[in-house]
């Protein structure tokens, strides 16, 4: 019977939308490949410490997949083993829910303004950012990637949120099977492996929401305070602080010195 699906195995059929990988996200952060190599590693410095990101999912088994898979060796007298491997599955996805969000700036880490102008006039951070590589923040459900920036950090005065639902509701069919078996063409086992593979999917595209916007000015500090936990603010109205008084408003000028105030202006207009 895999003799006779095999060949048809050989054509593909998606009737689904693809959509973003599942892959998780490598950032490399030591050798070549390094997207900020000799200043930030994940050993002393988080990549982006400005983001905060969260991802949760469900998925549920109904255990309605059928398999079946056999391994066929038949020893032929003077050439070697004619061995046979055959899989087929067949059945419906799983159903499965993802929800995740990502947004900046938050400074959970408590990193002080200073820190961030100080790092900003250090030559071989300017210079190893300046050759950095634009990376990937982060990916968030349905393969939504808002937003990328060159590390260790995005513009922190840049507000972004990033939301994304996807559900699977699991009325996907698939048909995968394979067929892998030996061509002697010669003598003492010589000969070359003949696979045949394929898969049929037919279904409907996952349900998803995705959101993202981005506004600014923000910043994730708080300019209000310095070091110093006894000095108050300066802004009104602050706790702790007095309520300003009232400013009286400006007299208004005479008629009589308005015309004083106008005339040097009129003696000098050329005649």
């Amino acid at each position: 019977m895999l003799l006779l699906v095999a060949p048809f195995l050989l054509f593909s059929l998606v009737d689904a939308q693809l959509y973003g990988g599942d892959e998780p996200l490598v950032i490399p952060v030591k050798g070549q490949q390094a997207v900020f190599p000799a200043l930030v590693t994940a050993d002393n410095f988080p990549l982006f410490p400005f983001t905060d990101q969260f991802n949760t999912g469900v998925e549920l088994n109904p255990a309605n997949k059928i398999s079946m898979a056999g391994d066929l060796i038949v020893p032929i007298p003077g050439w070697g083993n004619f061995d046979v491997d055959g899989n087929v599955y067949f059945g419906n996805i799983n159903f499965d829910a993802k929800v995740g969000y990502q947004i900046r700036p938050t400074n959970h880490l408590n990193i002080k303004p200073e820190t961030l102008a100080l790092l900003g006039q250090n030559p071989a951070f300017r210079e190893a950012r300046k050759h950095a590589k634009e990376a990937v923040v982060g990916r968030i459900p349905y393969g939504y990637e808002p937003i990328k920036c060159k590390p260790p950090y995005c513009n922190p005065f840049v507000h972004h949120t990033g939301v994304a639902v996807e559900v699977e509701p699991g009325d996907d069919s698939f048909f995968i099977g394979g067929i892998d078996f030996p061509l002697p063409i010669g003598e003492n086992g010589a000969g070359v492996r003949f696979p045949l593979s394929g898969a049929v999917e037919q279904g409907t595209s996952p349900v998803a929401y995705a959101h993202g916007h981005a506004f600014n000015p923000v910043s994730p500090f708080d300019f209000r305070k310095l070091d110093s936990d006894t000095v108050q603010p300066d802004w009104p109205y602050a706790p702790g602080t007095r309520r300003r008084a009232p400013q009286k408003p400006a007299a208004k000028l005479s008629a009589e010195d308005k015309q004083k105030f106008y005339s040097k202006f009129l003696d000098k207009l050329p005649s």
